[in-house]
């Protein structure tokens, strides 16, 4: 039977213009997506790519210098390569991210981190954006394959299979249809399983050209394709749901139509609002504004009260020939423990911020539940290794590799001894590794998916069996 509904929903298909015209439609979609995420790789990684001849031609114009026995150019006599602020500064560190293999299938994802970061003793990782839950593409107009999964796939379900039983009903020939199935179940799931098949095959080509267009592993292909075809299944149980009963198919357009609006538009957004409501309106702003004044503070404090914070922070130091000296400090010295100080209040707000986010976090997780789009699109997000998640994960290395700098900078200057070549290069090498986002956690919001399509399919059948029940009569009184 089921192989009759495929041939049947497939000669359907050429005779319906509309149909076809959606499914052409939906290929052409997910081949513009495929071009903007690839577009959105290249640029990655030429980004990535600047940014490394950036750090290789400030290291070699160390290193030429070195090489010359010189400590500063010609032209800038002030620089002294003797003195970690100014090797900090030369080395020249970019800690980048690495775009994983399927990246490119949300380009539409909001994603404030940047792709490169220059890291030295005062950069501020935090201004570099902060979390947000949205619907990217409906406020910004990005096409990606979340989006085409997410919010196109149910629409060609929809387009494709409305009038499965809805036109019988209509033209008053279901009960003749079911004389020759057997039961209405017996034409009616077989072709939703079919429209499902034609979803699920295109959905799957659009994937697989993702995979070959990125260079994605088997694996990750593997997980993409599951992905796409258990949203498929719990948007066709859904459509069997309404098609159970429709007397016509303007009211299953109607009630299909209703409930992808409440499932993939209204939920989504008031799930975004509700996360944005956990985190403040302008992450970079308040950053901002927390940077100057922690700034300001740390800058203003009497040097012994400086050290004192410092000593608490890096007791080591107490051990150093700096340490013996009395305040104040000399100018240098005195900058490079006020930027550590600085940099360790920079962690706190971190913490309080990722606080935030876990927070914000947790609301798509619920949503989740709600909704499968809200769930596709965090488990394609997680998969890809892009959006706010992602974000924060490189935000919190960048942190963790400011502070690390800072300290470099002032466990060196305590030591009063100059500084050369090998110390440079010791620098350059422990620099910070290029982030590489984790897929942890990607599977986690397929149990929601999961969830609704088993609800929807029994709930489905539930209402076709409760429908070919035959009605209770009252007997006949023989009198």
């Amino acid at each position: 039977m089921l192989r009759l509904a495929i041939a049947f929903e497939l000669r359907a298909l050429l005779r319906r213009r509309s149909a076809a015209v959606a499914l052409g439609a939906f290929l052409a979609v997910g081949a513009i997506a495929l071009l903007v995420g690839k577009g959105r790789v290249t640029q990655w990684r030429e980004e990535v790519a600047k940014a490394q001849r950036a750090q290789d031609e400030s290291i070699a114009e160390a290193r030429d210098l070195f090489a010359q026995g010189r400590t500063s150019p010609a032209d800038e006599p002030w620089i002294d390569l003797r003195e970690p602020s100014w090797q900090d500064t030369y080395a020249g560190t970019r800690v980048t991210r690495v775009a994983g293999p399927l990246a490119g299938i949300a380009a539409g994802a909001v994603d404030s981190a940047p792709v490169a970061f220059k890291l030295d003793r005062n950069a501020n990782p935090l201004t570099t954006g902060g979390y947000r839950i949205e619907n990217p593409e409906l406020q910004a107009g990005s096409v990606d394959l979340v989006f085409v999964l997410g919010i196109l796939l149910p629409l060609l379900l929809g387009v494709l299979g409305l009038e499965v039983g809805a036109r019988e009903r209509q033209e008053g020939i279901d009960r003749l249809v079911a004389i020759y199935a057997g039961q209405t179940r017996g034409f009616l799931v077989p072709r939703v399983v079919a429209v499902a098949f034609i979803a699920g095959t295109s959905a799957t080509l659009v994937c697989v050209g993702a995979g070959l267009a990125f260079g994605a592993g088997p694996r990750a292909l593997a997980s993409l394709v599951g992905a796409a075809l258990l949203h498929t299944a719990a948007w066709s149980g859904l459509l069997l749901a309404v098609v159970a009963r429709a007397p016509s198919v303007r009211s299953a357009a109607f009630a299909f139509g209703t409930l992808w609006m409440v499932l993939a538009v209204l939920l989504p957004t008031a799930a975004a609002e509700v996360a944005l409501s956990r985190v403040p309106p302008d992450f970079v702003l308040a950053e901002s504004v927390d940077a100057r004044a922690s700034r300001r503070d740390v800058w203003e404090r009497e040097d012994a009260a400086a050290l004192r914070d410092l000593y608490a922070l890096l007791p080591e130091l107490r051990r150093s020939p700096v340490a013996a000296e009395t305040p104040p400090l000399d100018r240098d010295r005195g900058r490079a423990a006020k930027r550590l100080l600085a940099a360790a209040q920079r962690v706190e707000r971190h913490r309080a911020r990722r606080a935030e986010e876990v927070r914000a976090q947790a609301v798509s997780e619920q949503a989740a539940w709600l909704t499968p789009v809200v769930a596709l699109g965090l488990a394609l997000e997680r998969l890809a290794g892009v959006g706010p998640e992602a974000a924060s994960a490189y935000r919190e290395h960048l942190v963790a590799a400011v502070e690390a700098r800072a300290r470099w900078v002032v466990t060196k200057a305590w030591t009063k001894a100059p500084l050369g070549a090998n110390d440079f290069e010791a620098l350059i090498a422990a620099a910070p590794q290029a982030h590489r986002a984790t897929r942890e956690g990607w599977s986690a919001p397929l149990l929601p998916i999961l969830v609704w399509a088993l609800v929807a399919w029994m709930a489905a059948l539930t209402m076709l069996a409760a429908g070919e029940r035959p009605a209770r009569t009252t007997p006949r009184d023989p009198r």
